[in-house]
């Protein structure tokens, strides 16, 4: 079964914005072998949508979230079984507290 994979406009808008900096920060090479890992992780998702793990964070797990890891970087996605899709919701550094990122989660 494939699942269908719906980028959402913050999770374009993120990614977007970080491999910016990134091209500001690192040289061209690394951004590009960045988005090739990123695009091949999130085509896999079509074929393996439970790839990442369940959220440690209570009020994101609770919510059927999922994180990848690319790198550096965090994909937080969610699976629908009903549509089989999966929605990218946001993508953002590993290092960053990533529940203020999410607009439906708590932050406590």
């Amino acid at each position: 079964m494939t699942y269908a994979i719906c980028i959402t406009a913050a999770f374009r808008s993120e990614i977007a914005e970080q491999m910016a900096y990134l091209s500001q920060v690192s040289d061209s090479d690394s951004v590009l072998v960045c988005l090739k890992k990123t695009w091949e992780k999130i085509n896999r998702l079509s074929s393996f949508p439970y790839l990442g793990k369940e959220s440690y964070l209570r009020s994101l797990h609770n919510l059927g979230n999922r994180l990848l890891v690319v790198d550096s970087f965090l994909i937080l996605y969610k699976v629908d079984e009903i549509s089989k899709t999966v929605y990218l919701i946001f993508f953002a550094p590993a290092k960053r507290k990533y529940l203020f990122f999410y607009p439906d989660s708590d932050s406590k």
